[in-house]
């Protein structure tokens, strides 16, 4: 995307984040946000969608910055609540769900040793759950479950080397092999 096609979609944030103690960095480099993100004190992410999963929330807890968002989709496999954040249940645009939202944030302000504990506990779970090596690791064990009715379909050309390569490459991820010609 543009500078010109990102003011033009998301200029009207843009305004609205022009106000005293609010600070817009836009896009800044990795080494750059994880230096920002150690000295937050909160990352807020008042969602209103079904996350997959959201890095933003873990690269935050990895920093030892407890985490407010939506419960919604996977961020409660994301964020622990009431360990290493709070997640608000309900529906992000009604009154009441911006009300206890903006009460859970508060919360942090008025206890500082819920924010120390978060922090810890953010940052602990963070680099024993979340690393890459964990989470290949967890792939890896899903597949195996799965691999005895994991399937296959490929087309490749009747020619005996095309077959060999392309049998070669399936073979780690498969139990067994089964042709049909067509």
């Amino acid at each position: 995307m543009t500078a010109d096609e990102d003011l033009t979609r998301f200029n009207h944030i843009y305004e609205k984040c022009d106000q005293p103690g609010v600070t817009l960095l836009g896009n800044v480099p990795q080494a750059e946000l994880a230096r920002q993100l150690s000295d937050a004190f909160l990352f807020v992410y008042p969602n209103y969608f079904p996350e997959t999963s959201c890095i933003a929330a873990l690269e935050a807890q990895a920093a030892g910055v407890p985490v407010v968002a939506s419960e919604l989709g996977a961020l409660p496999e994301t964020v622990e609540t009431n360990v290493t954040g709070t997640l608000v249940p309900g529906e992000p645009m009604t009154v009441d769900y911006k009300h206890r939202f903006i009460r859970a944030i508060c919360r942090y302000f008025e206890d500082p040793e819920l924010w120390q504990r978060q922090s810890a506990a953010a940052q602990e779970r963070a680099f024993d759950r979340f690393t890459w090596a964990q989470i290949a690791q967890e792939w890896t064990t899903m597949c195996d479950a799965y691999r005895p009715t994991l399937g296959v379909c490929m087309s490749v050309k009747n020619e005996e080397t095309c077959v060999a390569r392309a049998i070669e490459s399936i073979l780690p991820f498969l139990g067994a092999v089964f042709f049909r010609q067509t």
